[in-house]
């Protein structure tokens, strides 16, 4: 199993240090992209859809490329003056790791391995299912107004392209505090939380045989067939096709 990276960096001299002395291959991951701009990132996020992200905090455009990027497998690094409300505001928005300067490749190495080993553990945890309703489970209660109205929301519009500045917009709060409050409320981030009900209607949906893959996952959100398949292998370790063979259709028969 290897896993893509994308690298967005203002500094080259660290990127390409980055790119060429970092053993790749050793910690299971493969460099698909390398750029100094986070707009620029976040356009290759939509494309290439990476596993993990390694930028700064105080790039060109980091919240937009935040708001897009598999943001609950993301490594951070930036500044060690950086304000404690910007390292907040990161971490509220999914940031997994964060490290001050100075960068070595030793540290990135251990810091890239040890998010592989986390998404692998996701990877294995079992589905919380029945026989009768396979679905992963999701929170859907919350003590906070504003995270019960973003769980409504997503409710309601989830076939639809529905991100944090949407759901932010509609409950008139800033996007930083939603997606903060929504993953201390929830455990997940508002994006993984979004992704994680898309799958679960497709799952429901798969049990009527007329409907395709690719209409099950443009009916439930999901922008591209390929998109579908790569989050839905990501939460449940196993593509849509094998799982409706095995889940559903079989215990059909």
């Amino acid at each position: 199993m290897v896993f893509n990276v994308l690298i967005a960096l203002k500094d080259e001299k660290i990127r390409q240090n980055l790119a060429n002395y970092i053993d790749w291959e050793k910690i299971g991951c493969e460099l698909i992209a390398s750029c100094s701009d986070g707009l620029v990132a976040q356009r290759l996020t939509k494309t290439l859809k990476p596993d993990i992200v390694l930028t700064q905090l105080d790039i060109k455009g980091i919240y937009l490329l935040l708001s897009d990027c598999p943001i609950y497998h993301t490594a951070i690094f930036g500044e060690g003056e950086k304000e404690e409300s910007e390292i907040e505001k990161a971490f509220g928005l999914g940031i997994y790791r964060y490290q001050q300067k100075p960068i070595t490749l030793e540290k990135i190495s251990y810091q890239l391995l040890d998010i592989v080993n986390l998404i692998k553990k996701e990877k294995s945890r079992q589905i919380e299912s029945t026989v009768d309703n396979p679905t992963l489970h999701l929170p859907t209660y919350s003590n906070n107004m504003s995270v019960l109205a973003a769980i409504s929301f997503i409710e309601q519009n989830y076939n639809k392209n529905i991100g944090l500045q949407e759901a932010s917009s509609v409950i008139k709060m800033s996007e930083a505090h939603l997606s903060r409050i929504f993953k201390k409320e929830t455990g997940l981030n508002y994006v993984r939380y979004l992704n994680i009900y898309r799958i679960n209607v497709s799952i429901e949906l798969m049990y009527n045989e007329n409907l395709t893959l690719n209409q099950i996952g443009t009916a439930c959100g999901f922008e591209t067939q390929s998109y579908f398949a790569k989050i839905f292998k990501r939460e449940l370790n196993v593509t849509p096709s094998k799982y409706r063979e095995s889940f559903i259709l079989y215990n059909k028969k």
